[in-house]
């Protein structure tokens, strides 16, 4: 299984967020939810070098997976699935799941205060 968060911009860009012709042959799928972006507890880097465990600063905000962007507003949540394996939910530890018509109401009222 292949997880990946991309902010707005890159997700509508298409690049990376497509199942290629010969992954679709595969059997491969794509699954892919909109969230509302939260850094999970105890989120950080570790490094690890020379047989140890060296852990590295806490991270304090998510960034797109594609232009490295750091994700404040909506975001997809995008997963690459292998024949045969079951899915396990994952987004819901990354942020908050958002249906289609949850995100439409956050760009509306988003564009009513830029007004």
């Amino acid at each position: 299984m292949s997880r990946h968060i991309y902010c707005r911009q890159c997700h509508e860009s298409g690049i990376g967020v497509r199942t290629h012709p010969e992954d679709l042959q595969r059997g491969i799928t794509m699954r892919s939810v909109w969230i509302a972006p939260r850094v999970p507890e105890g989120y950080q880097i570790s490094i690890h070098a020379e047989g140890r465990e060296t852990r590295f600063c806490p991270l304090n905000n998510l960034h797109c997976d594609m232009c490295d962007a750091v994700l404040n507003d909506v975001a997809r949540a995008v997963t690459f699935n292998p024949p045969g394996r079951e899915v396990v939910p994952w987004e819901d530890e990354y942020g908050n799941v958002l249906t289609d018509e949850q995100v439409a109401i956050l760009d509306k009222l988003k564009g009513e205060t830029n007004e």
